[in-house]
């Protein structure tokens, strides 16, 4: 690099040269925070979830353009686990383990069939907002797809919230004298989630115009992401009812 010591002569912050090196050859870089082995898995875990719903700005800038695909895979895959545990949790306790698999299986599967449709048709339509209209002399980067199914992938740690919430105003049903319909709380996660995703949006260096159509574009890719699902939600249930009786 031409520089004597591993340090910025700008900003005088301290840098890896290898990492750097790797960076420049297109090799995958680790995710901040999330692949860092010197942290607990769980502190790591909450940690992310915490900046997907509090700060989803700044953790789309901790997020490397050439991220590893793997370990993002990582983290929607443990979402998913952890998701998993605390819905057949909640339903076992309730009514019994055997409607609690049930009911993960009519439930779950529709609303993983909705969560990576919507990802998948996001992730390309804010793929193309952010890489048409540039300013002459920029070139679109090629990994931006790749991206923005890191940032999704990251954002689905707002079905964990869903699932708080869920469990929040049943206990508020259960244990409280509350008779103030609470459905309108339901909603609070997903209208959370669209506001990070749009302030994600908002935030990327592309037209305005072209954000802004996106914005208002997107609730149909989405409307299809729920169709899609209520198709596999329906074998799913059809299936689940013959199977456990429920």
């Amino acid at each position: 690099t031409g520089i004597a010591e591993d340090r910025c002569p700008e900003c005088g912050k301290p840098f890896d040269r290898e990492q750097l090196l790797e960076a420049l050859a297109g090799a995958p870089m680790p995710i901040p925070i999330w692949d860092d082995r010197d942290r607990n898995i769980v502190l790591r875990f909450v940690y992310i979830c915490l900046l997907a719903w509090f700060r989803p700005i700044h953790l789309s800038r901790l997020l490397p353009k050439n991220h590893s695909a793997v370990s993002a895979r990582r983290f929607r895959r443990a979402t998913l686990a952890v998701a998993a545990v605390m819905g057949f949790g909640a339903s076992t306790a309730a009514n019994g383990p055997l409607v609690g698999l049930g009911v993960l299986a009519a439930c779950g599967v529709p609303y993983l069939v909705a969560i990576v449709a919507t990802e998948l048709m996001l992730a390309s339509t804010f793929e193309g907002a952010t890489s048409t209209g540039l300013p002459p002399g920029t070139c679109p980067e090629p990994a931006r797809f790749a991206w923005w199914q890191g940032v999704f992938g990251f954002f689905r740690s707002f079905v964990l919230l869903e699932i708080v919430v869920v469990g929040g105003v049943i206990a508020l049903f259960e244990y409280t004298r509350w008779q103030v319909s609470p459905e309108w709380l339901l909603g609070l996660p997903v209208a959370w989630w669209w506001l990070s995703v749009c302030a994600v949006l908002v935030a990327q260096p592309a037209p305005t115009s072209g954000k802004i159509a996106t914005i208002l574009m997107s609730p149909i890719f989405i409307g299809m992401a729920v169709v899609v699902a209520a198709c596999a939600g329906a074998l799913v249930a059809i299936f689940t009812i013959g199977i456990f009786g429920l």
